[in-house]
């Protein structure tokens, strides 16, 4: 890494300023300098610039909604020491710290455009891994053990049917012929990447195993462990 003006640059940067200018970087002005950093990449702070070929992917996840959405890439610039984000939304790359503290990636990226848990609960399952060993993986993982529950509750309702329906049209049967109120409103929050359903006062996740095949249906609701129900402030 080289510092030139107030600008942190790469070799490849350097060595590329260098070549085509055909003078040393000692002898570049500062004007000269930010016209010609034009070519190359930059965070929205305009502190640090490198080139495609300095960058190490790490991940990258889908931001947005259904439709708008934005594939951003997470990576490090190992040169510099630093995790970039690339917002395709506005076509800014921004800087997300130091390599090796993983708390900008974790409270940031993983939960870009609303800032809360709730997305992060989100897309935690959602993330694209260019490189599995990197130590934002393993700030994952570890986040992942910290909400995992140790096993399920109880309680399973399950719904198999033919000729189409739909899953809360299922569960307003389901509460009717119980003699419960049904609302069609069902879905509370996102949790570890899997929808949490309340049903009277228990609440759900759909199984993995549940299927559907033409217009056969098959879905399992499997009831949630402790974690998740202390999770959305429900006492188990």
């Amino acid at each position: 890494m080289r510092i030139l003006f107030n600008y942190k640059i790469t070799d490849r940067v350097a060595n590329q300023i260098e070549s085509e200018y055909k003078k040393p970087l000692n002898k570049i002005t500062e004007e000269e300098l930010k016209v010609l950093l034009n070519d190359f990449l930059m965070d929205s702070e305009k502190e640090y610039v490198w080139t495609e070929e300095d960058i190490h992917y790490i991940c990258s996840l889908e931001f947005g909604s259904e439709y708008d959405k934005y594939d951003n890439a997470f990576y490090e610039v190992r040169e510099l020491g630093i995790y970039i984000a690339e917002d395709w939304s506005c076509s800014q790359l921004y800087n997300y710290g130091k390599i090796g503290d993983t708390d900008n990636f974790i409270e940031y990226y993983l939960t870009y455009y609303t800032g809360n848990s709730e997305y992060l609960m989100e897309s935690i399952f959602e993330i694209d891994w260019a490189d599995e060993e990197n130590i934002c993986k393993k700030a994952v993982d570890d986040l992942i053990k910290k909400y995992e529950d140790e096993k399920d509750g109880e309680d399973t309702i399950e719904f198999h049917g033919v000729n189409g329906g739909s899953l809360e049209s299922e569960i307003d049967n389901y509460l009717k012929e119980n003699g419960y109120d049904a609302d069609g409103d069902y879905v509370i929050g996102t949790y570890l990447g899997k929808e949490i359903f309340k049903i009277k006062d228990k609440l759900y996740y759909l199984d993995d195993d549940s299927w559907t095949y033409n217009n056969e249906y098959h879905w399992y609701m499997q009831e949630v462990g402790k974690k998740c129900y202390e999770y959305f402030g429900y006492n188990k």
